[in-house]
C-alpha cells in the first residue's frame, strides 16, 4: 500500500508548546490528531448508514502517520481505501479517499456558516435540489448563496462535537494557537481549520430572536424593581413548550408597573422575543429567557 494511492492530508498543530528545540507537547498532538481520525472514521460510517466504526471498517479503510516535519508540529496522513464498492447512501457517493475527506471540510464549511449566521442575527434558508443531491443554503441577510451534497446538514451535525473539541484545544495564551488539516496544496477555505479567531463560533453562546412571537400565560412571579420575573406559559408555540420561564422587558421604561402588578396571576397574552442559548457541541437551541414587547388583555389580543 503505497502513499500515492491514498489521500495525503497537511496536518499541523501551531503554538508556543511546538517547537524543534523545546519538544512537542505529546498530549495536543496525540488528542489532536485522534479527534481528525475521529473525523474521518465517522464521515465514513455515516456515508454507509453505520453507528460504529468495526473492524472490518478499520480493514478496509485507514488513516497513517506517513511523515513529520520541523516547523510547530506537522505531520502527514494518508487516508486510504481498499474497497470503494460501498453500501452508500442514495444522497452522497464517494469514489476514493480524496471525495470522502472533501465532504468532511464541506462540513466544517456549513458550520461555520450556520455559527456566523446565529452570531450576526442573520436568518439562513434552505432548499433540497432532488436533481442533483445538493442542498442550497441562502442568507436572507447579505444574500449570500453556498451549496452542498444533501448529506451535508445531517452529517455535520454528527461532526459539530469533534469540530468543537479541536476548536477548545485552541488557548488564548498561546500554547496552542492553531489546528489547521486539509488537502495537500489546498488553499485556506478548503481546510479545516481552528485558531483563536473562529474558534469562538464553536462555543456556546446566548443570542436573541428579534422574531415577535405572542404566548398566552400568566406571571407567576415579579420583581418590580429589576422589572424580571416568571412566566407560566400553557400553551407551547414553535420551541417554546409549556412551562414556566424567566422573563424581562425589552423595555422596562415603556411598561406601566400598575400593569405588572395586576398581570401578576392572571390570564394574559404576551408579545415577546427569544433569548436563546446556542450549544454547537449537539446544535441544540434552549430558550432561557422571553423578553416582553407588550402585555394585553387575553380578549384584547
Amino acid at each position: 500500500m503505497n502513499i500515492s494511492d491514498g489521500e495525503l492530508i497537511k496536518f499541523r498543530i501551531a503554538g508556543s508548546e511546538f517547537n524543534k528545540d523545546d519538544g512537542y507537547n505529546l498530549k495536543y498532538v496525540l488528542d489532536s490528531l485522534s479527534v481528525v481520525e475521529s473525523i474521518i472514521e465517522k464521515t465514513y460510517t455515516y456515508v454507509q448508514g453505520k453507528e460504529r466504526f468495526t473492524k472490518a471498517d478499520e480493514d478496509n479503510m485507514k488513516v497513517k502517520l506517513a511523515e513529520v516535519s520541523e516547523g510547530s508540529f506537522r505531520a502527514d496522513l494518508v487516508i486510504f481505501l481498499q474497497n470503494v464498492a460501498l453500501p452508500l447512501t442514495p444522497m452522497f457517493t464517494f469514489q476514493d479517499p480524496k471525495e470522502m475527506w472533501g465532504l468532511a471540510v464541506s462540513c466544517f464549511k456549513y458550520l461555520k456558516q450556520v455559527f456566523k449566521a446565529k452570531e450576526k442575527g442573520e436568518k439562513l434558508q434552505m432548499e433540497v435540489r432532488d436533481n442533483d443531491n445538493s442542498v442550497v443554503i441562502i442568507n436572507t441577510g447579505n444574500g449570500d448563496v453556498t451549496t452542498y451534497p444533501t448529506i451535508v446538514p445531517a452529517l455535520a451535525k454528527d461532526l459539530s462535537p469533534y469540530f468543537t473539541r479541536l476548536g477548545n484545544m485552541v488557548t488564548e495564551d498561546g500554547k496552542v494557537s492553531s489546528i489547521s488539516v486539509g488537502s495537500n496544496g489546498s488553499e485556506k477555505d478548503d481546510k479545516i481549520e481552528l485558531d483563536v479567531q473562529n474558534k469562538n463560533l464553536f462555543k456556546k453562546r446566548n443570542y436573541l430572536d428579534d422574531e415577535i412571537i405572542t404566548v398566552e400565560g400568566v406571571i407567576f412571579k415579579i420583581d418590580v424593581d429589576k422589572y424580571t420575573g416568571t412566566l407560566n406559559i400553557y400553551d407551547g408555540i414553535d420551541n417554546i413548550k409549556p412551562g414556566k420561564y424567566n422573563f424581562s422587558f425589552i423595555d422596562p421604561d415603556s411598561i406601566d408597573i400598575n400593569e405588572i402588578r395586576e398581570s401578576l396571576k392572571s390570564f394574559r397574552t404576551f408579545r415577546c422575543m427569544k433569548s436563546i442559548r446556542f450549544n454547537p457541541a449537539n446544535m441544540t437551541e434552549e430558550v432561557i429567557e422571553l423578553k416582553i414587547v407588550s402585555i394585553k388583555h387575553r380578549d384584547a389580543a
